[in-house]
């Protein structure tokens, strides 16, 4: 099956950032889609890939095809089929034992199974049911989200759900939040999902809230019980706060109220800090510091920010997220968040801007047309470290080179040579589709 042709650069009817997200679609297809296994596959041994035949497991596999939704979103004529054969590829992590999907394919006894990582499925079958109405994507959510109920530690002893199925010593923001995004999204379907999921969802987000918002406002990752205490592990990846931020937001279309949206109000003013520990500390001025992690971490902190814009700012898409109802009883709550105003409301779409360009400027390969992982330019090539120097004007910054960008491999990591992974590009390709079709950058 062959990816649609190039969208061409003089076609006014799309936006730069969606046109590269669709063409970084294509060539994500053609790279690492594999026909003979109907699979995704690298071509040499890489970051996520498991032996002999360099395979993608099931968390960039999962990624790619929710960018793909993306694209078909976009483009339904051009990547429908693409949607179909992909989100079949993810069967075969399937495991009837468990009603979950395992981090590699499944086979008798195969219990490697991450609760993140079925609840990106989850999230990825009822989002494709939206799209294309296939009941075979809603039930496969389902099921799925059933498995993540299961995981819900509701004693609050430590509460909130783990991250693997046989490693109960941790509670992660990422299972957390992410599950409540699946139940939040199958809570829209209909009332009987919502009586079966909601109140789980509503805890879930309470939870992280409670036990992972740490004094800047951002969420830590997980607690972890060390030496007989749960303590927080309090590093802060993106997508901790931006799945969080879109759990509050999904939470404020079912239930509107003025505490779950300055939940989400302070999150979203956090995550575009400057100098809060999302970004790149180590640059000393604030206005050269980008987000600090990794390209299939951010898609989701953009995610959060893209559905904050869209359910409390009415003039962009507010019709796909809010009754007529909703909107008037969100401006009466908060007026400041209202369509005349607003310094927040703006500052977001200027830095979802900022940040989408650093993308396309700083971490796309034009040898090839895809991306890399790592948004810290000195952790990628000499190239670009570089380019960082250019940026910053830090001439003195030495490489501090991720294994994860380059071959696997024995020995030094630098003398081995630069490769792309799904996870990084299709990180990005989800972003540039969702941020094109919010109309940034048009």
């Amino acid at each position: 099956m062959k990816p649609p042709p190039p969208v061409p650069a003089d076609q006014t009817n799309i936006s730069p950032f969606a046109r590269e997200g669709l063409n970084l679609t294509s060539k994500i297809w053609t790279t690492f889609w594999q026909p003979k296994s109907q699979t995704f596959a690298a071509g040499q041994a890489s970051a996520d890939t498991v032996p002999p035949n360099h395979g993608y497991l099931l968390w960039p596999s999962t990624v790619a095809v929710q960018t793909i939704i993306e694209a078909t979103r976009a483009s339904p004529s051009q990547y429908s089929a693409l949607l179909t054969t992909s989100i079949e590829s993810l069967e075969v992590f399937y495991s009837k034992q468990y009603g979950a999907y395992c981090a590699w394919h499944n086979f008798p006894g195969n219990n490697d199974i991450y609760y993140d990582d079925n609840a990106q499925v989850a999230v990825a079958q009822v989002t494709a049911y939206q799209l294309t109405q296939n009941k075979t994507y809603l039930q496969r959510a389902i099921r799925v989200a059933d498995f993540l109920v299961s995981g819900w530690d509701s004693s609050n002893n430590p509460g909130g759900m783990p991250w693997h199925l046989d490693r109960r010593d941790s509670r992660n923001t990422c299972s957390t939040s992410l599950a409540a995004i699946a139940f939040l999204h199958l809570s829209r379907v209909n009332s009987t999902l919502a009586a079966k999921y909601l109140p789980v969802a509503r805890a879930c987000i309470s939870w992280v809230l409670t036990h992972l918002q740490n004094e800047s406002s951002l969420i830590m990752d997980n607690i972890k019980l060390i030496d007989g205490h749960w303590k927080p592990q309090t590093l802060t990846w993106t997508y901790n706060t931006g799945s969080t931020l879109s759990a509050l937001c999904l939470l404020y279309t079912l239930e509107p109220s003025s505490t779950t949206l300055q939940s989400a109000t302070t999150l979203a003013t956090a995550a575009i800090d400057h100098s809060k520990s999302m970004y790149d500390r180590s640059i000393p001025d604030p206005s050269l510091r980008y987000w600090w992690d990794s390209t299939f971490f951010t898609h989701l902190l953009t995610e959060g920010l893209l559905l904050f814009l869209s359910v409390f700012s009415p003039p962009l898409s507010s019709t796909q997220h809010q009754s007529q109802s909703q909107q008037q009883q969100q401006q009466q709550l908060f007026p400041q968040l209202a369509p005349s105003s607003t310094s927040l409301l703006d500052s977001i779409r200027a830095e979802l801007l900022r940040q989408t360009e650093y993308l396309t400027a700083h971490i796309r390969d034009p040898a090839d047309g895809l991306y890399f992982r790592n948004l810290r330019l000195y952790t990628i090539g000499r190239a670009h470290l570089e380019d960082f120097a250019r940026m910053t004007g830090d001439t003195k910054r030495q490489m501090e080179p991720d294994a994860a960008e380059r071959a696997s491999g024995e020995g030094d990591v630098m003398a081995r040579p630069l490769v792309k992974t799904l996870l990084g590009s299709a990180g990005v390709g989800r972003a540039l589709l969702l941020v094109g079709e919010a109309g940034i950058g048009r």
